[in-house]
């Protein structure tokens, strides 16, 4: 996972010495979980999400996106809304580490480097790898010592975008990340302290959720020089 990490970053670090417009921003924002535990909600800032993001315009109108978010995730059932969840003692937390590319493309021309075209409802498609704790096979009672896993998320969502002051702009966006796994609530944790159990009120047939709602503030940096496509 580690040497996977430096050779994105390096890949992203070559991209950008060679680009002709950038644009590299932080991102805070709230995170919730949607899986078999507690709330049904598919938007709700429960939890704490925060990362970085950089972005190469191929056009006005698209950009290639690389993004790195840290989520924390949890759940309770004496929160959920159905009657029989509620009945059953369980509640887990967890903390997501996720590495994303994608395509970005913007409803309206888009450019922090001019006075016009100033703001623009957008959408996204990636791909990404994302790590989360997961119990290993055999533990014993009150086991601590949670296993890292990786697995392949594919986030998607909606934004919008504006311009605040010369190269600098405002996204605000929320990002669904569907996953295959059915085992976010690794850290698994109910009202006599940490345990590992099995939970048999799963459903098999539906996979986990991850969303993650907030702001980012971006900074454009180089010159139009060389884009696919034209104002």
């Amino acid at each position: 996972m580690k040497k996977s990490i430096i050779f994105c970053v390096f890949l992203l670090v070559t991209i950008a010495s060679t680009a002709q417009i950038n644009e590299i921003g932080i991102f805070l924002g709230g995170s919730n979980y949607i899986g078999d535990v507690g709330k049904s909600d598919y938007i709700a800032l429960n939890d704490i999400s925060i990362g970085a993001i950089y972005k190469w315009n191929m056009s006005p109108q698209s950009a290639i996106r690389y993004s790195f978010t840290y989520a924390q995730i949890s759940a309770d059932n004496a929160e959920s809304a159905n009657t029989v969840l509620q009945n059953i003692p369980f509640k887990f937390t967890n903390s997501i580490k996720e590495f994303a590319i994608g395509l970005e493309f913007n409803f309206f021309k888009y450019n922090l480097n001019q006075f016009k075209f100033m703001h623009t409802p957008y959408v996204f498609l990636n791909i990404a790898t994302f790590s989360y704790k997961v119990p290993p096979s055999i533990v014993a009672e009150n086991f601590r010592d949670f296993q890292n896993s990786t697995s392949i998320s594919f986030p998607f969502g909606i934004g919008y975008k504006f311009k605040i002051a010369s190269r600098l702009g405002i996204n605000i966006e929320t990002r669904f990340n569907y996953t295959s796994k059915d085992n976010l609530e690794g850290g698994k944790k109910n009202s006599v302290g940490l345990t590992i159990e099995k939970l048999n009120f799963n459903n098999p047939n539906t996979k986990d959720w991850y969303v993650s709602t907030g702001i980012s503030l971006v900074y454009a940096f180089g010159e139009r020089t060389c884009y696919f496509g034209s104002f």
